[in-house]
Parts: structure tokens; C-alpha cells; sequence
């Protein structure tokens, strides 16, 4: 377990900021991630996971062969959803629960086709109202010629907008109605809960203690790590279903108290690249936790007033 003391104490602390200067005035690509890392439709779903895995994205363009232009995009959650969710039945009924051959199935069968990217001139508070409003944690950037130039997440708002964050604690803002699992539970059980309440990360506990976290990153790196391989029948959907969620859990994450200070558990997020806070209170018991979607709302909030 990693506790930055920083954040623990709830020490205020003055950091170097990325911009010194207000950007929010300006268009999205200003705050967007370039160049692209894209696959083609007909890339193998295993290969979307190795790059996934090797770059530690969450979430890949699919363009058309060839070319840059925007056909779809597939994240982590699509490919649980494929792997645990209503594609559950077409791999036991098409692949006869082969894992493996459902893997090397071409990405545009369970890509989003549904996402309208945002154009390169969307101004940035509106590219925040539309992420807002869909609760969608990453958007495309196209030019004018449906082209992709570039990618806008959660975690680009947050590295480039943080300034616009109050200083208030933790407390104030920590969701305090957290989903938790069990260590004895399986990947199956992670998967549908992850699907059902719409959470990326667990908090995995044992007598109501913080030991570690899963993620839906965590699991699709245990595929594209290979990790799989190395379990009893773990190439079948049944077994791959049925590992401990403990295998792919991630034992090392930041926790801080009620008292913490906002801004300095931010930078800590920013410095190590985790995506959520575990909060805890008397006996290092889970009272709440952070996410980066907590910190954008704060962000998406303060500029919108602003605006208005």
C-alpha cells in the first residue's frame, strides 16, 4: 500500500503548474492529447488489449485502414462488456466459450459507433458541458475533414485545468457511498458490478478494510500482460470468468483522510497517474473515495459559472 504522506496529512503545499495562464478561453485541442495512438476495424480485439496494456491507455480510436478518419472507439468497458456482459452469449454460442478465438474477433465488432467526436474549434467549456452532460470520460478530436487529431479526457481536463479547483478538503467532496468487493470474489463478480453501476475501479476489502483495488484497466491488462496464460483453462471464458479478482488487484494506491486538502491529493493523483483516492477514517476504515470524475465535475463546475 502507497500512502503519499502529503496527502494523508492533508498538508497544503504550493506546486509548479503546468500553465500559468488560463486556457479555459480557448478550444479544445488546447487541452487534448496528440498524437493519436488508433488501430484499424479490422484489428484483432487481443491486439487492442496488448496496446492498451503497453501504452496504459483506457481507450483506443478505431479509424478506417489506411487513413486517419474517425470510425469508432473502443474502451475497457466495451471489452468487459464483451467479455462479461450480452456478448457473454454470442462467445459460448459462436466461439463455444474459446476465449482466445472471441479475442482475435476484428475490434469493430464491439467498437462505439454511437460517439460524434468533437471538432478541433469546439471552445473548451463547451467540450467539458458535452462530457458533463453524457458522463463520458474521453472524446475524439477531429479536424474539419473527419480526420483525428487528437484525444480529450478526464485526466487532460484534470492535468491542465486543475487551477480552477477551490481549496476546500476531501470531505466536501468525496463520494461517501462507495461499492467495495469482497478479495474472495471472482472476475465475474468485478465485471458485472463494474457494468451494473457504471464504476471502472473496486475497492477490494477484506473485514471492511482497504487491501487493494481492481479496475477494468487491471483485468484487461491481465490479458494483454499475458497473465492469462498462466492460468488453469484460463483461455476458456468460464475459467477467465472465474479467477480471484486478487490476481489482477492492485495493492499499491494513494489514500488520504476526510481533512485532506483537495488541491494536494489532486497533484498527487497527477504525479503517480492514478484515477481515484481510497479516503479513510478511524482504523483504516473506507469512509469515501476521490475519482477523477469527482475532481472534473468541481472543474466543470467553476468554469461553467464563469461563463455564465
Amino acid at each position: 500500500m502507497s500512502a503519499r504522506h502529503d496527502s494523508y496529512r492533508g498538508l497544503r503545499e504550493t506546486y509548479e503548474e503546468e500553465s500559468r495562464h488560463p486556457i479555459e478561453a480557448g478550444t479544445v485541442r488546447e487541452i487534448a492529447s496528440h498524437p493519436v495512438v488508433s488501430v484499424a476495424q479490422t484489428t484483432p480485439i487481443l491486439n487492442v488489449i496488448e496496446t492498451m496494456t503497453a501504452r496504459g491507455f483506457r481507450r483506443i480510436v478505431v479509424v478506417s485502414p489506411g487513413n486517419m478518419v474517425f470510425r469508432g472507439l473502443v474502451s475497457d468497458i466495451d471489452i468487459l462488456r464483451y467479455l462479461g456482459g450480452e456478448g457473454m452469449v454470442l462467445i459460448r454460442k459462436k466461439y463455444k466459450g474459446n476465449l482466445m478465438s472471441a479475442l482475435n474477433s476484428p475490434v469493430n465488432r464491439i467498437m462505439r459507433r454511437d460517439i460524434k467526436p468533437l471538432k478541433e474549434s469546439t471552445p473548451i467549456d463547451k467540450a467539458l458541458e458535452i462530457m458533463m452532460k453524457t458522463k463520458r470520460g474521453g472524446y475524439p478530436i477531429v479536424d474539419s475533414e473527419n480526420y483525428v487529431t487528437g484525444i480529450v479526457t478526464l485526466r487532460d481536463v484534470i492535468t491542465k485545468l486543475s487551477y480552477n479547483l477551490p481549496d476546500v478538503t476531501i470531505n466536501e467532496i468525496m463520494s461517501t457511498d462507495v461499492l467495495t468487493i469482497p478479495s474472495t470474489r471472482t472476475f465475474k463478480h468485478a465485471i458485472e458490478s463494474m457494468l451494473k453501476y457504471g464504476f471502472r475501479r473496486l475497492p477490494v476489502v477484506e473485514e471492511e478494510k482497504p487491501i487493494g483495488v481492481i479496475s477494468s484497466r487491471g483485468i484487461i491488462k491481465f490479458i494483454g500482460g499475458k497473465k492469462i496464460f498462466k492460468i488453469s483453462n484460463g483461455w476458456l471464458l468460464s475459467g477467465f470468468l472465474s479467477i480471484p479478482v486478487t490476481e489482477a488487484m492492485h495493492s499499491d494506491y494513494i489514500i488520504a483522510t476526510p481533512e485532506s486538502n483537495l488541491i494536494n491529493v489532486v497533484e498527487d493523483m497527477k504525479r503517480s497517474g492514478w484515477g481515484s483516492v481510497f479516503i479513510l477514517g478511524p482504523r483504516e476504515r473506507l469512509v469515501g473515495l476521490l475519482t477523477e470524475y469527482d475532481v472534473f465535475k468541481l472543474i466543470y463546475k467553476k468554469i461553467s459559472a464563469e461563463n455564465e
